[in-house]
C-alpha cells in the first residue's frame, strides 16, 4: 500500500513561514504591501490584548519588563513561561511590522496610499 508524501519543500518550511504566509502576500523585494502590514497588526494586537488583559500591564511595559530581566522569578512557572514566551513573540512581530509600516509610509505620500476599499 502506498501512501502519500508530502512535496519536499512543504516538509522543509518552519513555522514562521507557513505563519507569514498566512498572513500575507510577499512583495518581490520580500516586504508586504502597507494595507497588509495594517491588517497584520491589527490581528496581532488582537492577540497581544488577551495577554495584557490577563496579566494587567500592556505589552510594552511587559517586553521592556522581560527583556530588562526583572521577570526572570517567573521562569518557574510553567504556565506564565509559555504565556510571556508567546506573548514576546507576538510583540516581537507586531514591532516588525510597525518598523516596515513606518518605512514604508516614510517613502510615499500618505494619500497615494490611502485605500478607498477594503482590503477583505
Amino acid at each position: 500500500m502506498k501512501t502519500a508524501s508530502r512535496p519536499p519543500d512543504a516538509a522543509c518550511r518552519t513555522m514562521n513561514e507557513l505563519t507569514d504566509s498566512a498572513f500575507a502576500v510577499r512583495l518581490p523585494s520580500g516586504g508586504m504591501e502597507i494595507h497588509e502590514l495594517v491588517i497584520e497588526m491589527k490581528l496581532l494586537e488582537r492577540r497581544l490584548t488577551l495577554y495584557e488583559e490577563k496579566y494587567g500591564i500592556l505589552s510594552e511595559d511587559f517586553y521592556a519588563a522581560l527583556t530588562s530581566g526583572k521577570l526572570a522569578h517567573y521562569d518557574e512557572y510553567d504556565e506564565t513561561r509559555a504565556d510571556f514566551s508567546r506573548w514576546k513573540g507576538i510583540y516581537e512581530t507586531w514591532l516588525r511590522r510597525k518598523q516596515a509600516y513606518t518605512a514604508q509610509l516614510k517613502q510615499r505620500e500618505l494619500t497615494e496610499t490611502l485605500r478607498f476599499q477594503p482590503a477583505y
